[in-house]
């Protein structure tokens, strides 16, 4: 229950719910901009770039896999590099924000990339590199999982907790289910966040969240004791 109280606070703290809102419609955000200005690519989520790696070998045309598989390689660095990083950080606060301002930074980089098709390319790189660092990183609340660049992790969770609530009907069930609605509620606002903005400032969009991740980073505290 105490850390239920604090991971409830106003404050930005490890771990709590403004982070996790503000890191999930970051993730919302950033998809649907690198869908509008960054070739028709979900860059926080690779499944495409895995699908279109099998249509290509599907066409034997393999040599043209390698624009598709680089993104998917940079989410793995990312991942790769977020747990490097807390092995030689065993402070969670200084961790979280190195993470926030590698990730503002690869997001800073990716808005001053012009629309070509090679720029494109690495701008899916640096924001797939991003994303690994975010889905490494920010993946608990209190003492409940969730997924900030996808959906289909907090779907699973909602039928689960559902699940349990028709089995047992405690309302505990039923609250954790809710959570996950809201969680992919904020995504969802993310992402219309995201293409609002990108439909009217274009490549350079993807600024907003990238300053939104250094504050983040500036103001994230230690929870408090007591």
């Amino acid at each position: 229950m105490q850390n239920e109280k604090r991971t409830l606070s106003l404050g930005l703290m490890a771990d709590s719910w403004p982070l996790l809102i503000l890191v999930t419609a970051a993730g919302g955000f950033s998809a649907s901009y690198s869908f509008l200005a960054r070739g028709g690519v979900f860059a926080f989520a690779q499944t495409g770039n895995i699908i279109y790696s099998g249509h290509v070998l599907a066409s034997g045309r393999f040599w043209q896999i390698i624009p598709f598989l680089l993104p998917a390689l940079s989410y793995m660095l990312g991942l790769l590099a977020a747990r490097q990083l807390e092995r030689r950080l065993e402070d969670k606060v200084r961790f979280q924000k190195r993470i926030l301002l590698l990730e503002s930074f690869l997001l800073l980089l990716t808005s001053q990339l012009p629309a070509s098709a090679l720029m494109t390319r690495i701008s899916l790189c640096l924001m797939g590199c991003a994303s690994g660092l975010q889905m490494e990183t920010f993946h608990r609340v209190g003492d409940r999982e969730y997924t900030s660049i996808m959906v289909m992790g907090n779907m699973k969770r909602t039928v689960e907790a559902f699940g349990s609530y028709l089995e047992d009907h405690q309302p505990a069930s039923l609250r954790k289910a809710l959570v996950y609605i809201l969680i992919n509620g904020i995504f969802c606002l993310g992402s219309a966040w995201g293409y609002v903005l990108t439909q009217a400032q274009g490549d350079t969009a993807i600024l907003l969240p990238a300053l939104f991740l250094a504050l983040a980073a500036w103001r994230l505290q230690p929870a408090s004791r007591g």
